[in-house]
């Protein structure tokens, strides 16, 4: 049987949990926006100031094909979703191929009257520290080996996308100065310390309900360390982009390869 729905959490699909759920909706719901405004003069309105997004919700329906005697079994399968469900992680619904939204709030539901067979039950989960539907399967450019050179990634979606990047010491030297550009915006580095087949490493993580962006260099071994604090003052704190093509170049003392990667975001 073809299911019109599914929904996948943390590689698990609702389903699978026991063969007697019944999935009745998804609604993959809009996201919630906070705007910002400052008064234009008496009796004259708001001007919009800004805009920022606060969080995306997603609300799956479901019910139990069990026996209305047989209580007992649909609280356990109740008990069981319930446990699928508080994992939070990353949510796939079919119908968003490629899509995947991180959800870290959930509210599940009680045991209603379990007495009602086909009992409705509806899962609520929200994205809070990344509130967007993000692609699966992250675009990635590589440069040229050189001491400075350019390229454009073709950035996907519907709103701005945090932008990745990996700086290769490919010189064999240390390299202590660079330069990372992508989408008009810059970090420069001293005193890096960069060793040869090394690199330096920018990109993000949730962590603790926050999506924080990590500026590292990476060893041969796989370890890191911050390089935090050698960035230079003016530079910036984070590379965003809109969709469409995004301009990325840099500049090293020697030569390196630059990968940028992105993952298109959409509202």
């Amino acid at each position: 049987m073809r299911l019109a729905h599914r929904v996948k959490l943390g590689g698990v699909h609702l389903d699978s949990i026991d063969p007697r759920i019944i999935i009745k909706g998804v609604d993959g719901g809009a996201g919630k926006d906070t705007v910002t405004a400052v008064a234009t003069g008496a009796g004259d309105g708001t001007r919009i100031t800004g805009k920022r997004r606060e969080s995306v919700e997603v609300q799956v329906r479901f019910s139990m094909n069990i026996r209305r005697d047989v209580i007992e079994e649909r609280a356990e399968v109740l008990e069981a979703v319930n446990a699928w469900a508080v994992q939070g992680g990353w949510l796939e619904i079919n119908y968003k191929p490629n899509r995947r939204l991180y959800v870290d709030e959930i509210v599940t539901p009680g045991e209603g009257d379990l007495w009602k067979r086909l009992s409705e039950y509806t899962i609520t989960f929200r994205a809070r520290a990344v509130p967007y539907w993000q692609e699966k399967d992250e675009v990635s450019v590589t440069t040229k080996t050189s001491s400075g050179t350019s390229g454009v990634i073709a950035v996907a979606g519907s709103a701005k996308t945090a932008m990745n990047a990996e700086l290769l010491n490919m010189s064999g030297k240390k390299i202590d100065q660079a330069t990372i550009t992508i989408g008009g915006k810059s970090m420069s580095f001293t005193t890096l310390g960069m060793n040869a087949d090394e690199s330096l490493v920018i990109d993000h993580s949730i962590t603790k309900g926050k999506n924080v962006i990590r500026i590292r260099i990476k060893n041969t071994a796989g370890s890191y360390r911050s390089v935090l604090k050698y960035r230079t003052e003016g530079s910036a704190d984070e590379f965003l982009a809109d969709p469409g093509d995004c301009a990325f170049s840099f500049t090293a003392q020697r030569a390196c390869r630059l990968t940028v990667k992105c993952r298109g975001r959409f509202v």
